[in-house]
């Protein structure tokens, strides 16, 4: 097949240059035109292996990439999807790649990799499902700083291991919100920075805050948020959740109803020295 084929080109090329209409030869043989041109094309009188068959390969193959990284890309993966809060795409494996000190591949690359190996998809979280606790109704209407729910979020991490808490406030009348970066998250910092967002959102009525140690404190002491929020005379607040018939959920109710109790010597937050008038009043 291969040494007849050859022989036809030969025969073809020169019946074409021997003054033959390249039609006439293609019918002749049962080809096409374009077969014709195409062998005539190819002529080289200075090449005696003109006629035959060229290799189809690609002239440029396609990089592969290393078995190192393909380990290192499959390794992280699966250390990601043992965390079923973790991302677990190409971007979250090229980030766990650079802290790891490895140059990554392509997203689209890191893709490919996963699709070769037959790696799992995660499964999708089941629906969320309520529970039933019924809550509070919301007033129809807010004033302004009539009350400000408090949050407290962190730590979260910038490159370089360095930690940092979010303090958010929203007022709930004007949907105003305001945020301090505080790099702990201890209760003097915590109410200085509670000062810092009331110098920009004005002194609440009301300061609702999470279930955290912010309002919970320590032992028999209030935190030091809440005796802030008392000395600026705003009230205090917590969810009114089930989790509030705890035990120590009472012991803070009490504590809240004995420190607004002017007769009662309730003990305030201990501080050093230096910081003892220091959440007096706003300026």
């Amino acid at each position: 097949m291969g040494k007849a084929e050859e022989e036809a080109r030969r025969e073809t090329v020169a019946r074409v240059l021997a003054g033959e209409p390249p039609a006439k030869v293609a019918a002749d043989l049962g080809r096409t035109d374009r077969w014709v041109r195409k062998w005539v094309a190819r002529y080289d009188p200075g090449n005696e292996s003109w006629a035959q068959e060229r290799s189809r390969a690609p002239k440029n193959q396609a990089r592969r990439t290393p078995q190192d990284t393909e380990r290192i890309v499959l390794e992280i993966r699966a250390r990601l999807m043992a965390d079923p809060w973790a991302q677990v795409g190409a971007t979250a494996i090229a980030w766990e790649m650079e802290k790891l000190g490895v140059d990554p591949p392509e997203t689209w690359t890191i893709d490919r990799i996963l699709k070769r190996a037959g790696v799992p998809k995660r499964r999708a979280r089941r629906r969320y499902v309520p529970k039933g606790t019924p809550y509070p109704p919301a007033p129809l209407l807010v004033r302004p700083n009539a009350i400000h729910e408090i949050d407290l979020v962190g730590p979260r991490h910038l490159h370089g291991a360095i930690s940092f808490y979010a303090l958010n406030a929203v007022d709930l009348g004007r949907r105003r919100a305001a945020i301090e970066i505080l790099t702990s998250k201890e209760e003097w910092e915590v109410a200085d920075g509670l000062t810092r967002l009331w110098r920009r959102l004005g002194v609440p009525k009301h300061a609702k805050f999470d279930n955290g140690q912010t309002i919970q404190g320590r032992g028999c002491q209030l935190a030091v948020p809440v005796w802030t929020c008392l000395a600026l005379g705003v009230g205090p607040l917590h969810p009114v959740r089930r989790a509030m018939a705890q035990p120590g959920h009472r012991a803070l109710q009490r504590r809240l109803r004995q420190a607004l109790l002017p007769h009662r010597d309730i003990p305030g937050p201990r501080a050093p020295q230096e910081e003892s008038t220091r959440f007096r009043a706003l300026p």
